[in-house]
């Protein structure tokens, strides 16, 4: 039982090594195949967002090529605008007759336009009417006249009516009706 005991005595211990070792060696292979199911959930992702990431890069190509489109639009019908709006304007401004409009929020009726026949009718620029109130431009009974055309939506044909300008009384006629306008706005056009 005595030379049992330094036996046992060196068994313990190495047992414990075996033991603790075989506990390590496991320890050591569990992490090891964390560590490389680590590496490749990190390469995925990296391949993940590289794919993303290529995928923002050719949508962003994309949406600046139509915003370039829709600049290189947005400029043409701006011109294709402009050229209507001054061709319109040509067209109306070589009418002999006078031609005004008015716009009618509520009863603010404020000239929007008028040609060269109406400034020369008038005796006053453009610039001097534009913005300007009817009352402010013509006779009291005039500026009911466009009033009533407004209200009640009906044109209004004077053949003949005398009228004072800077160089004498004339004799014209008078044709007023409303417009439809942007915005349900009515803007009332005078010949």
């Amino acid at each position: 039982s005595s030379a049992t005991s330094p036996i046992i005595g060196h068994l313990v211990p190495l047992i414990l090594f075996l033991v603790v070792s075989g506990i390590l060696v496991l320890a050591i292979g569990a992490l090891e195949i964390a560590l490389a199911e680590a590496r490749a959930l990190r390469v995925s992702l990296e391949t993940r967002v590289q794919e993303r990431t290529q995928e923002l890069q050719a949508s962003q190509i994309e949406l600046e090529s139509t915003t370039a489109n829709l600049e290189k639009l947005v400029i043409r019908r701006t011109q294709e605008l402009q050229q209507s709006r001054d061709l319109l304007g040509s067209v109306i401004d070589g009418i002999p007759d006078c031609v005004f409009l008015l716009d009618v929020h509520s009863d603010d009726r404020r000239f929007v336009y008028i040609n060269s026949a109406g400034e020369e009718l008038l005796g006053r620029e453009r610039e001097a009417i534009i913005g300007k109130r009817d009352e402010d431009i013509i006779s009291a009974g005039h500026a009911l006249e466009n009033r009533q055309v407004i209200e009640s939506g009906q044109p209004l044909r004077v053949p003949q009516r005398l009228l004072d300008t800077p160089t004498g009384q004339k004799s014209v006629e008078v044709r007023k009706f409303p417009l439809p306008g942007a915005g349900g706005n009515n803007a009332l056009l005078t010949i």
